[in-house]
């Protein structure tokens, strides 16, 4: 990922401050130096939707990793992100189900690489977030993270499962920035 832009960027219409490194996961493939979770990742305030700019490495289908949101009362609801679904490998980009494909580009091995942009939209808008985490599911999947923003909802894209484990989906055209305070 060193040809990744940083810095203030916009990804399919949502505005991302990406830093000099990423989030990488443990997983069977990568070994026991990279940890199994990222927790507490500050967010501290109310969040209508939350977007997520990832991709995996060799990624099959099920469970990934989950994206875990602490809301300021103390519940925890949990994102799972699913192969196929919300993300994909690295490189075979293309848009999924439940994600866009973000960003695409190249490297020195591959002239088709890319970045998948999850919305994930908030149940509960009116209660402030306390912070997100990241955990793998430990599969032979390696998850990576790139950066993570806030805003409104705009992308069509699967933010929850029913009851049953079918995909819901929700959308609408209005949408904005929240920039930090």
């Amino acid at each position: 990922l060193r040809e990744f832009p940083l810095g203030d960027r916009t990804f399919n219409g949502i505005p991302f401050h990406v830093e000099d490194g990423c989030v990488v996961l443990r997983s069977p493939k990568n070994g026991p130096g990279f940890p199994e979770a990222v927790r507490g990742i500050p967010v501290g305030r109310k969040v209508s939707a939350l977007y997520f700019l990832h991709l995996a490495a060799w990624s099959g289908s099920g469970k990934v990793w989950d994206y875990v949101v602490k809301f300021a009362d103390g519940r925890v609801l949990q994102i799972p992100i699913i192969g196929t679904v919300s993300v994909a490998n690295w490189y075979n980009p293309r848009d999924l189900p439940g994600a866009k494909l973000g960003w695409t580009g190249s490297n020195p091995l591959r002239a088709g690489i890319g970045v998948w942009l999850y919305e994930w939209i908030n149940p509960e808008p009116d209660l402030p977030v306390d912070s997100i985490s990241v955990v793998s599911a430990l599969g032979s999947q390696i998850p990576v993270v790139i950066a993570i923003t806030a805003g409104e909802p705009v992308l069509r894209v699967v933010d929850d499962f029913d009851k049953r484990g079918a995909y819901l989906i929700r959308k609408n055209k209005n949408r904005f920035y929240i920039p930090d305070d």
